[in-house]
Order: structure tokens, then C-alpha cells, then sequence
């Protein structure tokens, strides 16, 4: 319940900021829901807009995220769209990648995650207590899902933003060469 509501966040290039992110997360029909919106504006007509709508049950075995990302420049724009939805181990996406569109259905392995629905489940872990997990997570545009390692840390003082703040450090590594770092608030909400 601590996670539920809406929050507001900051995008930051080095120092400046470049834009704002908004997180909702809410009870449907026994579903947890999601909304996440971003935008970015990277100066010289660079721009990012994503929307991501989303549920899944807590038990993981119900998911669908729906998403529409759009990337421009001064001499080009790319809009990208996905609806995927996992139910009873099998995935139905309709993909949208830029006018290439594209209908699938193919089976998913037991705790497979869609990329969205592991944000939320990272979050989650923090309750889990400190260790190493490991999930299979499948991008939208995918079809084949990545394992993730996040390992997370026990309740610790550490500067987050310049400031000295009791939280939980959460490491996440899609592959050897990409880490992700995430700072949970004592209530679970990203810091």
C-alpha cells in the first residue's frame, strides 16, 4: 500500500535538467496498475516521449503493458507502439516499430517478466530482504526474455542527491556491461 500513488521525478543530463517523469501506481479489478509518462528535451530539437500504461497480478502470471515511445531530431522522428500482454504462458504482442507492424503470439517461461512489470518488481524486493535474485525479463519489442540480477542492500545512510538519507540500495545488471543503480526510500517509493 506504501507504493501506491503517484510521484514525480526529475530527468537530469549531468546537471541540467532535461525533463520530468511521472510514476503512477494503483489498485484495478484486483490488478496492481501502472502509468508512467517521460519527457525529455535534449536541446538542438532532441527530443524523448514515452507512455507506458500498464497491470499485472501480484502473483506475475497476468501482465499487459501497453506502450508508445516517440524519439526526434531536427531531421527525423521515430514513434514506436507495443501492446503485449502475458496470460497462461503465452505472450500476444502487436508491435508498431516506425510503420513496420507486426502481430505475435509465442509462449513465455514460467516468471517471465515484462520490462515494465520488473520495474515495480525491483521495488518489491526490498521487502524480500537483502540477497541476490534473479528474474527473466522480456522487452516489449522482444522475444526473447534477458536474465537481470538485482542485488539488494540493506537499509543504509547515503548521500542520494546531496544529501545524507536512510534508504535501499538496489543494483540491477541486465548484462556484465550494464548496471543500474536505484535508491528506495524507507516506504519502498524510489528516491
Amino acid at each position: 500500500p506504501s507504493m501506491l500513488g503517484a510521484r514525480w521525478y526529475s530527468v537530469f543530463l549531468g546537471t541540467r535538467k532535461v525533463g520530468h517523469m511521472r510514476v503512477k501506481l494503483f489498485e484495478a479489478e484486483g490488478l496492481v496498475a501502472f502509468e508512467a509518462d517521460v519527457n525529455a528535451d535534449y536541446g538542438e530539437g532532441n527530443k524523448d516521449s514515452t507512455v507506458v500504461r500498464g497491470s499485472f497480478s501480484p502473483d506475475g502470471r497476468v501482465q499487459k503493458v501497453h506502450s508508445e515511445q516517440t524519439k526526434a531530431n531536427l531531421k527525423e522522428r521515430w514513434q514506436f507502439r507495443a501492446d503485449v500482454e502475458i496470460r497462461n504462458g503465452e505472450v500476444k504482442a502487436s508491435r508498431d516499430m516506425n510503420g513496420i507492424k507486426e502481430e505475435k503470439r509465442f509462449a513465455a517461461e514460467e516468471g517471465v517478466l515484462l520490462t515494465d512489470v520488473a520495474e515495480f518488481a525491483r521495488m518489491m524486493l526490498v521487502d524480500a530482504g537483502k540477497g541476490t535474485y534473479l528474474f527473466k525479463v522480456l522487452p516489449v519489442y522482444a522475444e526473447d526474455w534477458n536474465p537481470e540480477s538485482a542485488e539488494v542492500g540493506g537499509l543504509e545512510t547515503l548521500d542520494v542527491d546531496g544529501r545524507q538519507r536512510e534508504c535501499f540500495l538496489v543494483q540491477s545488471r541486465v548484462d556484465r556491461r550494464k548496471t543500474l543503480v536505484y535508491y528506495y526510500d524507507t516506504d519502498r517509493t524510489l528516491l
